[in-house]
């Protein structure tokens, strides 16, 4: 995995001098009251933080690492840690937007694989209509070792616009979930709903952004259950190629 991340940032660099193309950045980090994945599942009940270091080259081609630390009682010591290796490419045809990615998530007990899992993410974005965009998102997560924690296929499907109110830009998002049966769950065509809202402050070329999240389980005794979330985060772009 190693060697195909650094495969990967030796291809964008190369790019970017031959096309004489911009080698771009951004530094993401933030701060939740509780890690709630894609899935909508609950991977730790308590604080975390998380944060993303990723390059962008010519060709939508873009490579990276994210991380989620858990305080509660040190690194590496719950499901609240996680470090994640991803390589992926965005493109846009037939006025689609297409995101495929690969991810190597290597879980708590990070020292071992035993919970590690390849994840193949693809997600698409259509056109906005009367200021609304839609999307649909598959994940296919592919376990080391199947007998400890099962993988499963999961998508979600929503939509998205932002509003002006109290003279601030806010993003709203309403989305639902649905499994094949991962996780060693009984297969749920939906599984959970969410609303997410959000606004970006702006301060030179930082964007401060916080955010909230509340999920409803469509299911009490299946993968996800209700919560809310509250985040906050800083992102800072940086160019590297210019």
């Amino acid at each position: 995995m190693k060697r195909l991340i650094c495969l990967s940032v030796v291809l964008m660099v190369s790019l970017s001098f031959v096309n004489a193309a911009t080698l771009s950045g951004k530094l993401d980090w933030g701060y939740k009251n509780l890690y709630l994945t894609n899935a909508g599942v609950t991977l730790h009940d308590d604080r975390v933080f998380q944060g993303s270091v990723f390059l962008e080259a010519p060709l939508g081609l873009y490579a990276g690492f994210w991380i989620s630390y858990s305080p509660q009682d040190g690194i590496n010591s719950d499901l609240g840690d996680e470090v994640d290796f991803i390589v992926g490419i965005h493109q846009e045809k037939f006025k689609l937007g297409f995101d495929f990615s690969y991810a190597y998530l290597n879980g708590w007990d990070i020292n071992t694989t035993e919970a590690d899992f390849h994840l193949l993410f693809l997600k698409v974005d259509f056109p906005k209509v009367l200021s609304i965009s839609s999307y649909v998102s598959l994940e296919y997560d592919v376990p080391f070792d199947k007998d400890i924690l099962p993988g499963g296929f999961i998508y979600r499907m929503g939509f998205s616009s932002g509003r002006r109110l109290l003279n601030r830009d806010f993003n709203f998002d309403f989305s639902v979930a649905g499994h094949n049966g991962a996780f060693g769950v009984d297969a749920q065509n939906l599984s959970s709903a969410q609303v997410e809202v959000n606004t970006v402050f702006k301060f030179s070329n930082m964007e401060f952004t916080p955010g909230i999240i509340y999920q409803k389980t469509l299911n009490y005794e299946g993968l996800s259950k209700d919560e809310f979330v509250w985040s906050i985060n800083l992102s800072i772009p940086f160019v590297i190629i210019d």
